[in-house]
């Protein structure tokens, strides 16, 4: 990061040309010896630490999962802290050249082709160097990360959508066997809460009313079309216990199996 000079940076036309500089500071901060880095930018090590932790992590994990608000407030904070240390415009320069490149790297990783977020004669670069004002930089990143959020959070419904779908189709053709949230979530790898809160959204109910449904509903079909026995209907669509079988069905039809049974035979 530190190892490009505001000549340089003039002189960059391409985010590979930039990449390539931006390569050896990277390395070096990985290694954890940031001390050459911070001394070229003219930072103690701790403020160098802190504006890549900013930069370098906090907004581009964020920017990962499409969370806008928290990347807008991560680069707020940034902006903020290269205020308060009063850095001259080519040190500004090199941070933003370093989040605009973590920014497309980011991007393309999770399968997004920049130019179509961006529009193919949109100048990143040309923009930073042009910024009059650190004012005038925020603003544009403001932008830049919030069109990136918004592609990667509209990917990420779209598979949720999707996940959702499967997870649906799956308790739909196997509610007779033990089917649970915990299970399905352990299946999909994420968290029980999480999949919780995407199933509510997408579907507009609890993992467990749905499951009900799908039972109750066969159980229905099961009643108007057979004379099964009251207990072998629920052992048929997944209830071990009769009489639970029972409370359930009365809770969601308003009458008991055998009333239903009754009432629809008429």
């Amino acid at each position: 990061m530190g190892l490009i000079d505001s000549e340089t940076m003039h002189n960059i036309s391409s985010l590979r040309e930039l990449a390539a500089c931006l390569e050896s500071s990277e390395e070096l901060h990985r290694s954890a010896d940031v001390s050459e880095c911070s001394d070229e930018l003219g930072l103690s090590q701790c403020h160098y630490r802190r504006l890549y932790r900013l930069y370098g992590y906090e907004i581009i994990s964020n920017l990962r999962v499409g969370t806008d608000m928290q990347v807008q407030q991560s680069l707020r904070r940034l902006f903020a802290e290269m205020r308060r240390l009063d850095l001259d415009r080519g040190m500004v320069q090199v941070i933003c050249c370093g989040l605009l490149l973590h920014t497309y790297e980011t991007l393309d990783e999770l399968g997004h082709d920049p130019d179509e977020v961006y529009g193919q004669d949109f100048p990143p670069l040309g923009k930073i160097v042009a910024a009059r004002s650190l004012d005038e930089l925020e603003e544009f990143f403001v932008g830049l990360l919030g069109q990136a959020c918004a592609s990667i959070a509209e990917d990420r419904g779209c598979f949720n959508r999707k996940r959702i779908e499967t997870i649906c189709k799956y308790v739909q053709e196997n509610f007779v066997s033990d089917v649970s949230l915990a299970a399905i979530a352990k299946q999909h790898r994420i968290s029980p809460s999480y999949l919780s809160l995407l199933f509510v959204k997408e579907t507009g109910k609890k993992f467990s009313d749905y499951l009900t449904d799908c039972r109750i509903n066969r159980a229905k079909e099961i009643l108007k079309h057979t004379d099964k026995r009251i207990c072998e209907v629920a052992i048929e669509v997944g209830y071990r216990d009769p009489y639970y079988f029972s409370n359930r069905f009365k809770k969601v039809t308003g009458v008991c199996p055998s009333e239903y049974r009754e009432h629809v035979a008429q």
